[in-house]
């Protein structure tokens, strides 16, 4: 299993020894929920806690130390000077269960929790710093959020909301520009998904507004303002350096990139940095002591292009596959043409992302051959999600152009894609559909993985848990390539009546290959090569979170006592029963 850290281990027997009848922890957030690295914030746990008890806290971080507050509801999470920037996942559990996993964020700039009777702009709170997060509650639908903030001619304000899209908060938030004058500048909404993104120049001096308040992210029939204690946000506002996007949008995952930073007030030494792959991580973080935010880049092993202008008709942009393109529509009507050789029959996973990295595109695709026939347009992925993907299997040897424009015929400065065109490999992955599991002694405990096999992936699939607490045995059946068990498998956990435990673990999926070794035993009858069933790569079986978009492989067990199994008659008591 990946590094965690289970606190309060040395009371864990403890905890379950003495809340056997406690409610299970359920966090509906934390309050706040982020804090600065080098520092210690003092967090209230707003959801279902024990009001006596603490419980014991579990997070997939090693760095941080966090420890009981004065209160059940409350925790006090001491962040490293060295902390790596990013999401921190926090578990309260007891002997009846565990929460959900919540975010908690680890950022790089002060932060400053907002302080209640900030209402109207005369009651604005002010910020004087060039860059802080203001960690803020929309406790009610009438409650509204107002920052002041001084800004000279010419000079650039950028607020950023973080709540709803990575961090659960179940609130659509709004917020304005309000001028010195007091009349409203410009309203924004949507960034990354219903997270508002606000950006605005001075033209005169004076004192500028910040005004936030909110809708529920789940609409209702009731179109109107809304907040609760679980309405939490982080604000992020800036005058000095920001960055919106970097071309290319990925790095290498082989060897270190040179990246252009493009966003506001940006000095010019930091236009251009190289950034180096992290080893264990998808996707690699940039911070700098002058920026505002911290930048997330995936990352990738194919080869990256960088789209130049013109690439439109009768100019299009050469390039070759395998290709990873970092595009942006200029402008209306703007649309980008990319030209390339293809084989008869190549099958290429085509995928295009803007709206998940937070950019506005609505993209557009076509695939025209040599002569210009349309071969294939598509559009979004499905109701909810405009972007691309798909995999299209090329039908001639030849050239082919790719055209990407905006639905709408939009375009500007923040309409930035990234194309992969890459090769087809089989893959799977696997799923379960809780992340916690609850063990009654003497009971089997049923867990259905469903397995979705793409692209023809063919192998053998075998399953452990690891962090199995001992005392809990598990039956593990294979998934065969073709049948049922190619799509699901059902694993068995069972223990004593008596049994107990509250334990991380973590379910993998273990591919079966083969291989060739030479003969060890050779002679006439048999002298060719043998084969062997070897172990592949584990690949972590994942489950949703519930009221966020990411998935864990971070699971969690709950073994509870169960009912004492009745005892057998011994043999010749049943005898003489049998004879009367």
């Amino acid at each position: 299993m990946k590094p965690y850290r289970l606190f309060f281990a040395a009371s864990l027997s403890t905890v379950l020894a003495t809340s056997a009848f406690a409610a299970v922890p359920d966090i509906k957030a934390f309050v706040p929920m982020g804090g600065q690295i080098g520092t210690t914030v003092d967090v209230t746990i707003e959801g279902t806690t024990d009001k006596e008890k603490h419980a014991a806290i579990w997070s997939s971080r090693d760095d941080l130390k966090i420890e009981p507050g004065e209160k059940p509801n409350q925790l006090k999470i001491a962040i490293p000077a060295e902390a790596r920037p990013g999401l921190a996942w926090i578990r309260l559990h007891n002997a009846e269960g565990a929460s959900e996993p919540k975010p908690f964020q680890i950022g790089t700039s002060v932060e400053v929790t907002e302080q209640e009777g900030n209402n109207e702009l005369d009651q604005a709170t002010v910020i004087e710093q060039q860059s802080v997060v203001m960690n803020g509650v929309l406790s009610s639908g009438s409650d509204v959020d107002c920052y002041k903030v001084h800004l000279e001619p010419g000079q650039t304000l950028v607020a950023n909301m973080q709540a709803n899209s990575r961090m659960g908060s179940p609130m659509d938030g709004v917020m304005q520009v309000v001028g010195p004058n007091g009349f409203v500048i410009k309203q924004f909404d949507d960034n990354l998904g219903v997270d508002p993104l606000a950006i605005h120049t001075a033209s005169t001096a004076g004192d500028y507004y910040l005004r936030l308040f909110s809708f529920p992210a789940a609409p209702n029939q009731s179109i109107s303002f809304s907040g609760a204690n679980t309405y939490v946000y982080r604000l992020t506002v800036t005058t000095g350096p920001y960055v919106d996007h970097t071309t290319p949008l990925s790095i290498s995952s082989k060897e270190p990139t040179s990246v252009r930073l493009f966003g506001w007030n940006l000095p010019r030494e930091l236009h251009e940095v190289t950034i180096e792959p992290a080893t264990d991580a998808k996707e690699s973080l940039f911070h700098h002591a002058e920026i505002a935010n911290v930048v997330e880049l995936d990352q990738t092993p194919w080869p990256q292009f960088i789209e130049r202008e013109p690439n439109e008709k009768d100019s299009p942009q050469a390039i070759t596959l395998p290709a990873v393109i970092t595009g942006q529509i200029h402008e209306r009507k703007d649309y980008d043409r990319f030209q390339f050789a293809a084989k008869k029959g190549a099958n290429y996973q085509i995928r295009l992302t803007s709206r998940s990295k937070g950019f506005p595109l609505d993209p557009l695709l076509q695939i025209f051959d040599a002569n210009g026939k349309s071969l294939k347009e598509v559009d979004d992925i499905s109701s909810d999600n405009v972007d691309l993907d798909f995999v299209f299997a090329f039908p001639e040897d030849g050239e082919y152009t790719i055209d990407v424009r905006d639905r709408f015929d939009a375009g500007g400065y923040r309409f930035l894609y990234q194309l992969e065109v890459i090769p087809v490999e089989p893959s799977f992955d696997a799923g379960v559909d809780t992340n916690k599991f609850t063990l009654k002694g003497a009971e089997k405990l049923e867990i259905p993985v469903k397995i979705n096999r793409k692209h023809g992936y063919a192998h053998k699939l075998r399953f452990e848990i690891k962090g199995l607490p001992e005392g809990v045995t598990i039956e593990a059946p294979v998934s065969e390539p073709t049948g049922d068990s190619s799509k699901s498998v059902m694993l068995v956990l069972n223990s004593a009546h008596d049994f107990t435990a509250s334990a991380p673990i973590e379910i993998v999926a273990i591919p079966v290959l083969t291989e060739t070794v030479p003969n060890e035993t050779p002679n006439a009858e048999n002298s060719e090569p043998q084969t062997r069933e070897v172990d592949g790569t584990p690949q972590p079986v994942t489950a949703a979170i519930a009221g966020l978009t990411q998935q864990t492989s971070d699971l969690w067990l709950t073994a509870i006592a169960g009912e004492k199994p009745k005892e057998e008659a011994p043999a010749e008591e049943k005898t003489e029963e049998k004879k009367e």
